[in-house]
C-alpha cells in the first residue's frame, strides 16, 4: 500500500503542490516515465504536478529551488547528470533525487549527491512503484519536519 501526501497541506496554495521534475535528454523517454507516474495510484494532478525536460542547460536556480523530487538520467551526452547534480546540489539540498539510468556502475558516486535511489531504464516498470512511493513518504516527512520547525526550512535548505 502506498503512501499519500497530506493533501490538506499541499492544496492549500498552488505553490505548495508537490513539484516533480523528469530530465532526460530523450524525451520520448521522459513523456514515457511522466505517463508512468500519473498511472501510479499515489499520484494525484490535484496536488501533483510534473514537469518534464529534455535539456539538461535549462535547469536554473529556480527550478531546482521548486522541485520537490528529481528524476535525472546520469547519460545525457555532453552532460553528464552526476556532475549537474552536484551543481543542483549547490542551490538546493532539500529535494529527494532518484537517477534514472541504464548504468549502475554510478550508484557509488551517487552517494555523494546524495541520491534517493536509482533507477534501472530496463526495470522502470517494475522498480517505479516502490520508489515514488518511498520518495513520496520521504517528501512528506521533509513537509512535517519543516511545518514543526519553520525556523529549520533555511537551515534544511543549506544543508
Amino acid at each position: 500500500m502506498g503512501t499519500r501526501l497530506d493533501k490538506e497541506i499541499l492544496t492549500k496554495a498552488g505553490e505548495n503542490m508537490l513539484h516533480i521534475l523528469i530530465c532526460d535528454d530523450d524525451r520520448t523517454f521522459a513523456d514515457f516515465l511522466s505517463q508512468q507516474i500519473t498511472l501510479l495510484p499515489e499520484f494525484d494532478r490535484r496536488c501533483m504536478k510534473i514537469t518534464t525536460l529534455d535539456d539538461p542547460r535549462a535547469i536554473d536556480k529556480s527550478v531546482v529551488e521548486t522541485s520537490d523530487l528529481i528524476f535525472l538520467d546520469i547519460d545525457m551526452g555532453d552532460i553528464n547528470g552526476l556532475s549537474l547534480a552536484r551543481k543542483m546540489r549547490s542551490i538546493s539540498k532539500s529535494f529527494i533525487l532518484i537517477f534514472v539510468t541504464n548504468y549502475g556502475e554510478y550508484a557509488a558516486e551517487g552517494y555523494e549527491v546524495n541520491a534517493f535511489r536509482f533507477l534501472p531504464k530496463l526495470q522502470l516498470k517494475v522498480k517505479l512503484p516502490d520508489y515514488f512511493s518511498k520518495a513520496l513518504a520521504a517528501c512528506q516527512r521533509k513537509r512535517d519536519y519543516c511545518a514543526r520547525n519553520p525556523a529549520r526550512l533555511r537551515s534544511l535548505e543549506s544543508r
